[in-house]
């Protein structure tokens, strides 16, 4: 499932963007401060190590690396929460059922693989 926020949330609330995982040490070795504003936003969306943007052939509305994070600092109010979108109708359904004026769509692209995916180192398991 994923939860639609209000784009405002990402001006209006404390937040900090992080060009891939927030976990990881190139992430953690940035002190917070600098992972704040315009400026931290428009980096998610630059060229990434060896990866040039343009090659990628990426949507404009996706970052560049597919682990990039917006961490929400202070959580989010449900002022913001637009609705949510699950992958098939049975889990539509369920959720609706749950609860009642929730706005829920269904929209299986959100969770399938980008093209850029073999891009990418993928995990070991």
């Amino acid at each position: 499932m994923i939860v639609v926020i209000d784009p405002s949330a990402l001006w209006t609330l404390p937040c900090a963007f992080c060009t891939t995982n927030a976990a990881a040490s190139r992430v953690t070795a940035i002190p917070i401060i600098q992972r704040f504003g315009l400026a931290a936003f428009q980096a998610m969306y630059n060229d990434f190590d060896d990866k040039i943007r343009a090659n990628l052939n990426l949507k404009d509305h996706l970052p560049t690396n597919p682990q990039a994070e917006v961490l929400m600092l202070e959580g989010v109010p449900a002022a913001y929460l637009r609705g949510v979108v699950v992958s098939n109708d049975t889990m539509k359904a369920q959720v609706e059922a749950l609860h009642p004026g929730l706005r829920v769509w269904r929209h299986q692209g959100f969770f399938s693989y980008r093209q850029d995916f073999a891009q990418w180192p993928q995990p070991q398991v």
